[in-house]
């Protein structure tokens, strides 16, 4: 009655260690109610400023309250614990905070409800808000994989993370960075193969980042099999070219490095399984365009803008030779 919560807490533990069944009057217990609910607000209040060692300090000082049963003081210790986890990853310690989680369900099972409902609360729900209001959607992505960490089975989570990355990949790709917009569709589709969306948005990819190539790779295997069918009845390389001797055309492939032949350098390219030459014109530098494919061997693509000029045998092997007016290389994206 005093306010010395202490010293009556301390009395009130001798007495019943000294007499475990002693009964109390109806007195006592409002005491005992207001002074658990004091200790509660306070151990609450140290939650709020992240002080769970104080908030764990009160909430065992409690403990020889009567009223303070062991299931109420499992929920609080788990709590305590949880709190300690959620703060753990928050500031970047994932792995730390789920082994405080584990530690708290270990006390109390049932805190495993309360893991759920924050992941669905400040994590999936928080991650909507940034895709919608903000347009983050890179941070809306990099909430929803921590929330994958916390809950893997979080049913939720298999749509919503998918989705995310449609958001991302969409957003990158409008920006025209093609690589990240590669990279956020193919980590969704890995998640859900069937997504109509990032099926959708691959398909539009492809056609603007690869349309070079697949434009190529329907053009190329026409003129080798065209060729093909007149080394049956021809014999001159003009009349073998055909229709395709001077042919413009515009071709995507992997650069194998450079060959020299006859005193001239070559670029080597392929497309699937389909080899060609590329000849510098008059416009290139010779040396700096045979530089440029060895540098470029095996690790980038060639754009090369000519014309068929001739077939060539080059090491016991005839080839298509395209005269180059023009050559860029790029990264392949795959």
């Amino acid at each position: 009655n005093q306010g010395q919560d202490d010293k009556a807490l301390a009395s009130l533990k001798s007495l019943l260690d000294s007499s475990p069944d002693y009964a109390f009057d109806v007195k006592a217990k409002e005491i005992f109610d207001k002074l658990l609910a004091k200790l509660t607000r306070a151990a609450d209040a140290e939650f709020k400023t992240k002080n769970y060692e104080g908030a764990r300090q009160i909430v065992e000082k409690a403990a020889v309250l009567p009223n303070f049963d062991a299931f109420k003081q499992k929920q609080y210790k788990a709590r305590i614990i949880f709190e300690e986890g959620k703060n753990l990853i928050l500031t970047g310690k994932v792995q730390d905070g789920l082994a405080k989680f584990e530690q708290a369900k270990e006390v109390d099972l049932n805190i495993a409800t309360e893991v759920n409902n924050w992941v669905n609360t400040d994590f999936i729900r928080a991650s909507k808000d940034l895709q919608l209001k903000k347009k983050d959607f890179q941070g809306a992505v990099d909430k929803l994989l921590v929330a994958k960490q916390i809950t893997p089975e979080n049913k939720d989570l298999a749509a919503a993370l998918p989705d995310a990355y449609y958001e991302l990949g969409n957003s990158l790709f409008n920006k025209k960075d093609y690589k990240g917009s590669l990279a956020a569709i193919k980590s969704g589709l890995e998640l859900n193969k069937e997504h109509k969306n990032l099926k959708l948005l691959y398909t539009k990819w492809d056609g603007v980042v690869n349309s070079v190539k697949n434009a190529t790779k329907k053009e190329l295997p026409v003129v080798m099999a065209f060729i093909e069918e007149q080394y049956k009845n021809a014999v001159a390389s003009d009349l073998i070219l055909g229709k395709y001797k001077g042919k413009k055309v515009k071709w995507q492939a992997k650069v194998l490095g450079m060959d020299i032949s006859g005193g001239k350098s070559y670029g080597k390219f392929q497309l699937d399984n389909t080899t060609f030459y590329g000849l510098p014109g008059v416009g290139l530098d010779a040396q700096r365009f045979a530089a440029s494919c060895e540098e470029s061997k095996d690790k980038m693509e060639a754009v090369l803008d000519g014309s068929i000029s001739s077939i060539e045998e080059l090491l016991g092997i005839k080839y298509i030779v395209v005269n180059v007016t023009a050559v860029r290389f790029v990264e392949p994206l795959e």
